[in-house]
């Protein structure tokens, strides 16, 4: 999930600093697990959903205040923590998260967090019964609106689903027939706003879903896209019609390779990236302007397998590979999600490394 941030200006010395600088390592507030997704409002406000493998397997949240991460109070619902999926921060005192009850049900739910308290909310259900309900991957805030996009899956069906806050109520918006899943949205406004997922095809493999929605539904946009390509990531770009999406694609010899596509208002480039010796794959992406953007994921060794993190920095003009210090763990380093912080130029990249056994929490902050 990516949230639009508000404009900021990026200028040439910026971007020169950028190029030349590296990610320095925080500290998560748990030894063991991943970081899946991160969220920040300002330089002392950045929230993230955690998975803290010594307590169990269920996304909870971290908070940072300016100084550390911690861990936060959780969303209750029938009366166990919320299994959230995904975090937007619009402000420290207005925080969204999705996910789904820790119940036999798992029905989906959106927790509000308005300073003191989270308000939580039952998003449209199918009537599917237990366990088969939808699943929301990834929520959005509409920028300068209380709108807010939920997108996913309904699994039981297959096919993609979502649903939007008009500052009062959630409602169940139909998508286009396809079967697949919806992973990630972002918007640019209450009649702009992007969607992006996958659906497969017998005998033909994976084919990318880019969904675009203009207030009054959502249809499906042709891009340069081909077949056995994965789309992970969407971006809006502030204060124009840009957009970004990233993820990866398998060429003729199968060798995994990233991609970054911009939408432009009226037509999608696939931009050029840094060579990569054995290939990577880009899993998120954000945008402070059209001069600030960043990417992340990681690259692959020979035999097709996470190496190191990979995160990229665009300029305007060209994207530069920016050096990433040394995981917590050798074994499968991988960045999963980046957001770009209002005002400052700074950005914030989470992931893991290691096994499902000594699987250790990675949080990285960069500063202009």
């Amino acid at each position: 999930m990516v949230l639009c941030a508000a404009a900021v200006a990026c200028g040439s010395v910026t971007a020169i600093a950028l190029a030349s600088a590296q990610w320095s390592k925080q500290t998560a507030p748990f030894t063991h697990g991943a970081v899946a997704s991160v969220s920040a409002d300002s330089a002392s406000d950045a929230w993230a959903v955690g998975y803290n493998f010594n307590v169990g397997f269920v996304g909870s949240l971290i908070r940072w205040d300016g100084t550390s991460w911690r861990t936060h109070v959780q969303p209750v619902v029938a009366g166990k923590p919320l299994v959230v999926a995904d975090v937007a921060a619009v402000g420290p005192n207005n925080v969204w998260t999705v996910g789904v009850t820790n119940t036999n049900a798992g029905l989906p739910y959106v927790a509000h967090w308005v300073g003191a308290k989270w308000v939580s909310t039952p998003l449209p259900t199918t009537g599917n019964g237990p366990g088969n309900e939808l699943d929301y991957y990834s929520i959005a805030a509409v920028p300068g609106s209380p709108d807010r996009w939920v997108v996913g899956g309904d699994d039981q069906h297959d096919h993609p689903s979502a649903a939007f806050y008009n500052g009062s109520s959630w409602r169940q918006v139909p998508v286009p027939a396809t079967n697949g899943d919806w992973t990630d949205v972002a918007a640019h406004s209450s009649s702009d706003a992007w969607a992006i997922g996958a659906n497969s095809t017998p005998g033909i493999g994976p084919q990318r879903l880019v969904a675009h929605w203009n207030g009054t539904k959502w249809s499906y946009v042709a891009d340069v896209s081909a077949f056995d390509e994965y789309s992970q990531a969407v971006a809006c770009v502030p204060a124009s019609t840009e957009v970004w999406v990233v993820g990866s694609a398998f060429t003729k010899h199968n060798v995994q390779i990233p991609f970054a596509e911009k939408w432009n208002g009226k037509t999608w480039t696939r931009t050029a990236l840094p060579a990569l010796t054995n290939g990577g794959t880009l899993n998120g992406v954000t945008a402070l302007s059209a001069t600030d953007a960043w990417a992340v994921g990681w690259t692959n060794d020979a035999s097709g397998n996470p190496l190191t993190m990979l995160t990229y920095y665009w300029d305007g003009k060209t994207w530069t590979r920016i050096g990433t210090p040394v995981p917590p763990r050798t074994q499968s380093p991988q960045l999963g999600s980046v957001t770009s912080v209002p005002a400052t130029g700074d950005a914030w990249a989470v992931g893991t490394a290691g096994s499902l056994k000594n699987a250790a929490p990675i949080i990285l902050h960069h500063a202009p």
